[in-house]
């Protein structure tokens, strides 16, 4: 696939595709234990907690709007109290978690003004974790180092985040025998450790690390399993990907899919069906297959809009690079066409837009290169003139725009995308969407693609007769 083809959009990498842990995946086993549990074995109270907990974690996985992730909140806290009450700490533990999910989840839902809510999830992860020191309590201390790591890990304090998680492995191994629901920490706890390191491209360790989380869970008999092995099998598959391992992600995809469906975590679900797509497109022969799981993503990323802003666009990007791919031409088109329409916020109209372009790039008539050209050129006035978009958005299309002249065969259009491309050397260099792997996109593409030296390697003499 070219340079150009972006498979995230723009300050995301692929592991942003699943977004923030939405939950612990306990939702099951609190629910079983509840219902086998007899008044002898637990209290009304403890019954209770359970089945609130479990309908907490089922909210956050399905909310539509912001208001139902606030209930499910709500709901967590409810449990938290009579847990605490009825002195299953562990429990708690658990609960408090979920709460601490719930304001990550309210802080990514409303972008720019959910500061506070993240704010407010430090607060509460800091304030549990200095109790559960002062009582001794390791397994408190566990939990709650292991929310600071993902914390720190949504804030891209990766250094601080593996600290954090490698501290939150050696309390959970400090617990010795534990019950069944607090045995999935230590399952937990490596997957943050994989998450945090494959964004720091150690994806030997992150393989690793998703490797030893399945075979936990082989060695154990959790009910609730389901979604660690999605997560580990999601794990595998970005560290895959951005080691151009297609074959393995197709591999890891497929086994995960099943149990990210069992779980009911459409954000999951959708993250796996691009990664299949994905490389399916780029191992080349599969691109009908690839255009299926690319629209299937897309399809689930329209139904949760409120957490999966800029995701559902690059899948139908995808798609239409696939069905380019199979000479499924009006069919592209059509697609395009269809989503165009119903396009809301600049974000995706920005991602629509270039998917046009990407379109016109790969037809490659002289009508089409004229209006990729005034496609890229209007987005990129629209770019400069709001404040909504980071920079990396504007730096995405310098880089598309230099692909466009580049493509042209004439040595001015060579020098105007030189011209171009210029801007991106004063960008952050290690921030997505240059970040594909441990060579960053942005140094191969300047390098192989417009450097004044490649490009005017072989410029033809003066004398010469080339069109210019």
């Amino acid at each position: 696939m070219e340079a150009t083809e972006y498979f995230v959009p723009p300050g995301c990498d692929f592991l942003d595709a699943a977004g923030e842990t939405p939950t612990d995946g306990l939702a099951q086993l609190f629910s079983l234990e509840a219902d086998a549990a007899t008044p002898e074995q637990r209290s009304r109270a403890a019954r209770a907690a359970a089945l609130l907990f479990s309908l907490a974690e089922r909210a956050l996985l399905t909310a539509e709007r912001v208001e139902e992730l606030e209930k499910a909140q709500h709901t967590a806290v409810e449990a938290w109290h009579l847990f605490m009450a009825d002195g299953d700490f562990h429990s708690a533990a658990w609960s408090a978690r979920t709460v601490i999910h719930a304001l990550r989840a309210r802080s990514c839902a409303c972008g720019g003004t959910g500061a506070r809510f993240a704010a407010a999830a430090v607060a509460l992860a800091e304030e549990e974790l200095r109790r559960a020191r002062l009582s001794g309590d390791d397994f408190g201390e566990a939990c709650f180092l292991m929310s600071m790591a993902e914390l720190h890990c949504d804030a891209k304090n990766l250094d601080e985040g593996l600290r954090c998680a490698e501290a939150a492995s050696a309390a959970f191994l400090r617990c010795g025998a534990i019950p069944a629901t607090a045995a999935a920490g230590r399952v937990l706890v490596v997957l943050v450790l994989g998450e945090l390191q494959v964004r720091r491209y150690q994806f030997h360790e992150a393989e690793a690390a998703a490797q030893q989380a399945l075979r936990l869970l082989d060695a154990s008999e959790d009910a609730g399993a389901s979604a660690c092995r999605a997560r580990a099998g999601l794990l595998l598959g970005v560290a895959g990907r951005l080691q151009q391992k297609h074959a393995a992600v197709i591999a890891s995809t497929k086994e995960a899919i099943p149990w990210a469906q069992e779980t009911g975590d459409l954000r999951l679900l959708a993250a796996l069906m691009y990664l299949l797509a994905s490389s399916s497109h780029s191992l080349g022969g599969r691109f009908r297959a690839a255009a299926a799981a690319a629209g299937e993503a897309q399809r689930l990323w329209e139904q949760m809009e409120l957490r999966a802003s800029g995701w559902a666009q690059c899948a139908l990007s995808l798609q239409t690079q696939a069905l380019l791919a199979e000479t499924s031409h009006d069919a592209a088109k059509e697609a395009l066409r269809q989503h165009m329409r119903t396009a809301r916020g600049p974000g995706p109209r920005v991602l629509l837009r270039d998917a046009w372009v990407q379109c016109l790039k790969r037809l490659d008539g002289p009508g089409d290169r004229e209006k990729a050209h005034a496609i890229s050129d209007k987005t990129l006035a629209t770019l400069q003139s709001t404040s909504e978009l980071s920079s990396a958005w504007e730096a995405r299309e310098l880089e598309l725009i230099a692909s466009i002249h580049v493509k042209s065969n004439s040595w001015k259009k060579v020098e105007e995308a030189c011209k171009w491309a210029e801007p991106l050397g004063s960008l952050d260099r290690t921030s997505a969407p240059f970040r594909l792997g441990p060579n960053h996109r942005w140094e191969r593409w300047m390098r192989c693609t417009v450097s004044p030296l490649s490009a005017w390697e072989d410029r033809p003499s003066e004398g010469s007769n080339r069109s210019r």
